[in-house]
């Protein structure tokens, strides 16, 4: 018996015009009309002459054949209040990789005992501030120059404008890793129920953020905290926690409010403490180790009030160099109704590396909405090396 087996067949190919389908001996295009995606999340609030706006952007599937093509814009504006704009600002220098190698930077120099010696004072520094329409203080900084200083790029994001007609270069990725050190004032003036609703609320907002080739993890982004008020405790350790999700229940149940101790605010004892004590291999950083960066992040309500507060300013002006001299920037978060004198203290921290190196909430509502705009941002997913701001 032979059997003979009959196959109907359809193919598809493509051309050089299209997707065409071929079957019965005739050809059709296939015609699809245009599809608008989604809008993604908007980004970072910017103050774009005058106007504090955010930006977000969709895509779309292509027309194929005679489709129709989509209309209207690829993007939109929307207004922002200025605790975006300090929060978006904030995550975006927080988010700045250094341009320098980790450890302690190239530009810093060493002695024949191969101690760090702080760099030669900044010859061209304008202070920047940004404010509100009220004159309120959102952030301030200390720009230097090329040739003063070696700069670290501080956008996390690329900057946009409405009026900008020439796209802008996408930021560069940094590969390296970083010690993430959280200094959380816990003194009496803040109290323990803002201490653990508020300021731990913005450690463990910053903290969440990372996400990607940046997640939390023992080779990737590690982790520290202390608390200071008349004392210092190292409450997490870089090495304790390398999930996320450990980190951030850690952050609940480690971090305590140290009553007996909380009357003062002794900054200067807290900085060298995080220098001396809490960015040592002991404690889990990676000192001297290849591709990993540091930074400390400061949350306070004051610039000090004990001890050496007559000479405060010249204080933190020589921790800051020691900072700066193993490659460590701060970045300052105050809370103060009347930020003019501590920003004006508080800048001798700041070592013209960023563009912004202190941020600003007027009242602890402020500070709500500020963190609130950090917990609804899209997370970061790696350091960059951004244009300048």
């Amino acid at each position: 018996m032979d059997i003979i087996f009959i196959f109907a067949m359809s193919c598809i190919f493509t051309s050089a015009s299209g997707s065409w389908w071929l079957g019965g001996g005739s050809t059709t295009p296939l015609k699809r009309d245009c599809i608008w995606m989604q809008y993604g999340p908007y980004g970072p609030c910017k103050d774009i002459k005058g106007t504090f706006m955010k930006k977000r952007e969709r895509g779309q599937v292509k027309a194929l054949g005679n489709g129709a093509p989509c209309v209207g814009p690829d993007h939109e504006y929307a207004s922002c209040t200025p605790a975006e704009i300090t929060g978006s600002t904030f995550m975006a220098t927080v988010g700045a990789a250094l341009t320098t190698g980790g450890g302690g930077s190239s530009s810093s120099r060493r002695t024949l005992n191969n101690k760090f010696q702080p760099p030669k004072a900044a010859k061209k520094c304008i202070n920047k501030d940004v404010t509100d329409a009220n004159g309120n203080i959102l952030m301030s900084g200390k720009k230097c120059s090329q040739s003063a200083r070696k700069r670290r790029e501080a956008s996390a994001y690329t900057e946009f404008a409405a009026s900008r007609t020439k796209r802008q270069a996408p930021p560069v990725f940094s590969t390296k890793n970083r010690d993430v050190l959280f200094l959380l004032d816990e003194s009496g003036s803040v109290g323990s129920n803002n201490f653990k609703t508020r300021v731990v609320r913005l450690a463990k907002a910053v903290a969440g953020s990372f996400c990607g080739a940046i997640s939390i993890g023992q080779t990737t982004t590690r982790v520290g905290v202390m608390n200071f008020d008349r004392s210092q405790y190292a409450e997490i350790d870089f090495d304790k926690y390398f999930s996320k999700a450990h980190l951030l229940a850690g952050m609940d149940s480690d971090i305590d409010y140290h009553k007996p101790t909380s009357g003062a605010t002794c900054l200067i004892d807290a900085l060298n403490f995080a220098r001396t004590d809490m960015f040592q291999a002991a404690r889990g950083a990676r000192i001297g180790v290849a591709g990993t960066e540091r930074i400390a992040i400061l949350v306070t309500d004051g610039c000090a009030n004990c001890k050496t507060t007559t000479q405060l300013k010249s204080h933190l002006e020589t921790i800051g160099q020691q900072f700066t001299a193993q490659g460590i920037p701060i970045i300052t978060f105050l809370v103060t109704g009347n930020p003019g004198y501590c920003f004006d203290i508080m800048k001798g921290l700041s070592d013209g590396s960023q563009c912004y190196q202190q941020f600003h909430a007027a009242t602890w509502t402020d500070f709500d909405n500020i963190i609130q705009s950090i917990e609804n941002s899209p997370c970061m997913d790696a350091w960059y090396i951004g244009p300048s701001c």
